[in-house]
Order: structure tokens, then sequence, then C-alpha cells
């Protein structure tokens, strides 16, 4: 866990850094060339946007980071992101739906639900036929591509008010102030309880005041960034607070973090990961989690469909087209270990960011889309060969 904690505080570190060389870049550039604002990388609405491209494939990476954890893999959750959308966006439109129009609550537990059930039934062939998991999700790939592209081959529009709200909303002022003083409280209960477990461990008392100053000082920083989204609220270059996106993504960001490392599911995850055959002979029934984590994985994917069409207010056949791959570029980016076994939520969290402010920054710079794909898959492969490195070095050790 000590190993997890400081390769998210590296990934944070080097987050921060891309951020402020984007910010000096741009700032000399504008400076040179003339015009533009030379501040454009840190105002509110640039920020809020970048958040915002984040907070989709976040919600992809933390489903993802589970079941990369448990050795594994999944290339479908685009395709079946794209395609539980497209559900999604049918059921809430008249002359689309079975019956009636269906109410979008309703919708979108459905769209959970199935995307549940496409899940467990990639992973009940994975673990039950012994087919690798990269065969059967390649094909689920295709298969929800074309389902996909029989459902929207000419876009749906979202109509749905509650959709469009859960994409392309923003949290008010007062929400993120009770956003910032929650984050606080749980900060401070976190390091309780990990320094209250580390002074159980060394026979001594536990240091509540330290954690709560630790806590403190952490959430400071972030609470100053999210009331800067809201300045100059309602003027041109003004933010437009926090995307509700965002405010999904941290839901489901602690309630998998609790998973992961309080519930004996997620241990047992990281267990299957390091040694899929010594978790057997324990007595861990690796099947079935198995079938669970890609049923999580689904419900996931169809978390981010909903949110992103909501967000585009339509649901296209180009739809979460690469999504898997900028899902799984954020675990690795954040920590995760393609080989299983290790990995954290906040650290994907952390990846996605990093690739958001890289395609943020990128287009301010006008750096063409080509270019921009070559960067990031030069990254990509950067960040395995580092994880494959300390893989070996640890292996040594």
């Amino acid at each position: 866990m000590a190993n997890i904690e400081k390769r998210s505080l590296t990934t944070l570190g080097i987050l921060l850094l891309i951020a402020l060389g984007f910010y000096a870049t741009i700032y000399a550039h504008t400076r040179a060339v003339g015009g533009a604002d030379p501040h454009l990388f840190i105002r509110p609405n640039n920020l809020g946007n970048l958040l915002g491209q984040a907070s989709i494939v976040g919600i992809l990476a933390c489903g993802m980071t589970l079941v990369i954890v448990a050795g594994q893999i999944d290339l479908s959750v685009g395709s079946m992101m794209g395609m539980l959308a497209a559900v999604n966006a049918c059921l809430l439109t008249a002359g689309r739906a079975p019956l009636l129009e269906w109410p979008a609550g309703v919708a979108l537990l459905f769209a959970l639900f199935l995307g549940a059930i496409l899940g467990a039934g990639q992973g009940m062939v994975i673990s039950f036929l012994r087919v690798p998991a990269f065969v059967v999700t390649l094909g689920g790939l295709m298969a929800f591509r074309g389902v996909l592209i029989l459902l929207a081959s000419q876009s749906v529009t979202i109509q749905s008010p509650v959709i469009q709200t859960m994409g392309g909303g923003y949290l008010p002022l007062g929400g993120a102030v009770g956003l910032i003083v929650a984050g606080t409280l749980l900060l401070m209960w976190t390091f309780c309880s990990h320094r209250e477990a580390t002074a159980v461990a060394e026979a001594r008392r536990p240091g509540f005041p330290r954690a709560c100053i630790a806590a403190i000082g952490m959430a400071a920083p972030l609470g100053f960034l999210l009331l800067w989204l809201y300045h100059g609220h309602g003027q041109p270059r003004g933010g437009n607070g926090l995307p509700l996106r965002c405010v999904i993504l941290a839901g489901l960001a602690v309630v998998l973090h609790v998973v992961a490392t309080r519930l004996r599911f997620g241990r047992y995850l990281f267990a299957i990961g390091s040694n899929a055959t010594a978790a057997r002979y324990s007595g861990i029934p690796v099947e079935w989690h198995l079938v669970g984590v890609f049923a999580l994985m689904g419900g996931c994917a169809a978390l981010a469909g909903v949110v992103n069409s909501g967000r585009l207010m339509a649901a296209g056949a180009d739809a979460g087209d690469l999504m898997e791959l900028y899902a799984i570029a954020a675990c690795v980016i954040g920590g995760t270990s393609l080989s299983g076994g290790r990995g954290s939520i906040a650290g994907s969290i952390l990846g996605a960011l990093i690739m958001a402010t890289l395609r943020n920054g990128l287009s301010l710079l006008n750096v063409p889309n080509s270019v921009e794909k070559i960067l990031l898959g030069a990254i990509l492969i950067t960040a395995v060969a580092l994880d494959l490195a300390l893989n070996r070095k640890t292996a040594r050790n």
C-alpha cells in the first residue's frame, strides 16, 4: 500500500509539472505571437473543460483498474460504452423505444443493468471456458460496435433534461463548498485510519493532530482550485463551475476505492492478479470474482456512455471510439501494473488527468490531431516500459 501511495504522489508531481510546462509554453507562445490570452490555460473555463474531458476517461479507468489488477484486460469497453449510450438514447426517444418512451431514471438503470450483464457474460466465457480475455473482449469490441451502428447509424438526439444535466450540467457554488467540506472530512478519516493502523502495528499512539493537519494541507489547494472554477461566473472568460460529470466520477472513485481497499472482494482481486494459482489454492473463488469484476466494468462503461451522450446531447455511431485505449493508458500512467496485482483508483484518475492535460494543452497550441495521437502513443509506450522495468527491479529485490 505504501508503494501505491508513493507512486500516486509521483504521478501527481508529474501532472503538476506537465501543467506548469504547458502554462509556460502557452504564455511564451502567445506573448511572442500576440493577440491571444497568455493565461488561457489557467482560465476557469478552460480548467473546467479540462476536468470535464478527464471525467469520461476517468469513469472507465476506475473500472479498468480493478480489471487490470485482477490480471485481465477489457478491450470492449469503448464499443460497449457507445452501444449502451445508444440503447439509453433509444429508450428515451418516442418512436424508438419499445411500447412507450421510458423515464430517464428507468432507462439509466436498464443501461447499467445491461452493461453489468454483458460484462458478466464476457467474464463467464473468460473464467469458465478459459478463453483469453484479450480474445473475448476483442470479439466484444467488434460485436458491440456492430450493434451500435445498427442502433445509431443516424445520430439519436438526447432530449431528456436529466441526462443532459448529468453530462453537461454544473454544480452550484453551494454544492462546491459542501464538496470541499466533505472532501476534507473524508481525507481526515483516511489519514487517521492509516495512521491508527500504523500505530497499532508499531505499538505507539496514533498521530491524530498530524493526520488532521496533513488532510487540511491537502484539501486546501484542492478547495482553492474548485472555487477558482467559479471565478468570473457569467462573464465571457469566467468559469461555469465544476462539471457534474466530475462529481459523478468522484462518487464512483470513492465507492470503488472502498471496494478495492476495504472489502474482501477487492483484496481478493489483488491476490488473484498477483498469483491466481495461489489464490485458488487459498480457497478464493477466482472464477466468480473475475465474473464480478467484468460485470463492474460493464456498469462503468454504461455510466460513462450515458454521461458522455448527455454531454453531446446525442448518441452516434462513433461514440466511444478508442476510449478503451485511453482508459488503459490512464491506468498504466497512473501506476497500475499490466501484469496484475498492483494499482489504485486515485492513480488511474491522475493518469486520466495527465492525458486530458496533454490533449488540452496541445489543442491550445494548435498542434495537429495526428501529432497529438503520436505523442500520446509514445507516452503510453514509455509508461509501459517503465512499469516493466519496475516489475523487474521488484522481482530482483
